[in-house]
C-alpha cells in the first residue's frame, strides 16, 4: 500500500512539473506564402487545388533578406493564363497560431477570445502589385479555436472545436468537477487567426502576368531559447495548373552579421532532385525545377540571436 500511495504522488509530481514547464513555453508561430488561386465564398477563403486551373506558375524568384530585427521579403511571381480570357482571385496567407498547455481553469472557457492582440501582428508594411504597378487588396480574417481535454487518471481525451462548444462543454461538465478531479486534466490549446490578402487579376487569352509581394516581419524565438525563426511556406503554389517550372528563394544575411544561419526544407527534398541548393557568403540560394509542392512545404530558417548584428 506503501508503495502504491508513493508510486501515486510520484505520478502526479512528474505530471505537474511537465505541465508547468509546457505552461511556460507558449508557442507562438506565423505563416508567410506564395500568393495562390483562391475562391471566396460567403466571406471565406478557400485554397483551389489546380486541378481545374488554367494559369500556370511559370516562374518565381523570392528574396528574402534578414536583418536585426525583421527580415524582408520580395516575392515575384509569373503567372501564365492557356486558357480564354477570365478574372481570378488571388491571395496571400498570413497565420498567427497560439498552440499551448495549460491546467483545466475556468479561464481557458471564459477568456476565450478571436481578438488578435495588436502586438502579435507580425506582417509589416504589405504590398502587392500587379505587373509593376501598385494595386489594391481586401483583407479577409478567419479564426479557428481546437481545444483537447486530456485526463491522466484514464486516458480520456476530449475535443472541442469552438468557442460556443468549450463554454457548454464548461457549463455542463466542468463547472462541477472537484480540485482533485481538476487536477486530472491538462488542455492542449490551440487557437489560429488565418488572414487573406485578396486581390483580382484579369488575365487576356494565352496572356502572362507578373504579380509580387513585398512585406516585413518579425522574427519568432517560440521557446525562448535564444534563437530567433521565420518561416516561408511556399506549398500554396499547389493551386495553379499543373507544375511550378522554376523557383528560386534566396536567403542572405547583412554583411557584417556573424550570427550562425541554418535553412531548412521538408526531409523529402533532402535527396530529391528538383531543388539546387548554393551555399552563398552569407546566406543560401535554394532552385526547384518542374515540381508540385504539398500545400504544408516551407523553407524554415534560424539565427543564433546571442551573436546578432547589434
Amino acid at each position: 500500500m506503501k508503495k502504491l500511495i508513493i508510486t501515486y504522488f510520484q505520478r502526479q509530481a512528474f505530471q505537474l512539473c511537465c505541465l508547468s514547464i509546457f505552461m511556460v513555453l507558449i508557442t507562438t508561430l506565423e505563416i508567410k506564402a506564395n500568393d495562390g488561386f483562391v475562391d471566396v465564398i460567403h466571406g471565406g477563403v478557400t485554397l483551389k487545388n489546380g486541378n481545374n486551373a488554367t494559369v500556370q506558375m511559370d516562374s518565381e524568384y523570392v528574396e528574402i533578406r534578414l536583418d536585426k530585427k525583421y527580415y524582408t521579403v520580395t516575392a515575384t511571381f509569373w503567372l501564365r493564363n492557356s486558357g480564354n480570357a477570365r478574372t481570378i482571385q488571388i491571395g496571400f496567407p498570413h497565420t498567427f497560431q497560439n498552440h499551448r498547455l495549460e491546467s483545466l481553469d475556468s479561464s481557458i472557457f471564459e477568456n476565450s477570445s478571436n481578438r488578435m492582440p495588436e502586438d502579435s501582428m507580425f506582417i509589416l508594411n504589405f504590398n502587392t502589385f500587379i505587373n509593376d504597378s501598385l494595386v489594391a487588396y481586401k483583407p479577409f480574417r478567419e479564426y479557428r479555436t481546437n481545444m483537447e481535454l486530456r485526463n491522466s487518471d484514464n486516458d480520456e481525451v476530449i475535443t472541442l472545436k469552438s468557442p460556443k462548444h468549450a463554454s457548454r462543454w464548461w457549463q455542463r461538465n466542468g463547472k462541477g468537477l472537484s480540485e482533485q478531479q481538476r487536477s486530472s486534466f491538462y488542455v492542449n490549446f490551440k487557437e489560429d487567426w488565418l488572414y487573406w490578402f485578396v486581390k483580382k487579376v484579369n488575365f487576356q487569352e494565352d496572356q502572362t502576368i507578373k504579380t509580387a509581394v513585398e512585406f516585413k516581419s518579425k522574427y519568432i524565438d517560440p521557446f525562448y531559447i535564444g534563437i530567433d525563426q521565420g518561416t516561408y511556406i511556399f506549398g500554396s503554389g499547389k493551386s495553379w495548373k499543373g507544375n511550378i517550372l522554376k523557383s528560386v528563394f534566396k536567403i542572405s544575411k547583412a554583411e557584417e552579421d556573424s550570427s550562425t544561419l541554418r535553412i531548412e526544407l521538408p526531409n523529402k527534398y533532402d535527396t530529391n532532385k528538383v531543388v539546387q541548393r548554393t551555399k552563398l557568403p552569407n546566406g543560401e540560394l535554394l532552385e526547384f525545377h518542374n515540381y508540385k509542392p504539398d500545400e504544408s512545404d516551407k523553407i524554415q530558417f534560424y539565427i543564433d540571436a546571442t551573436n546578432k548584428l547589434e
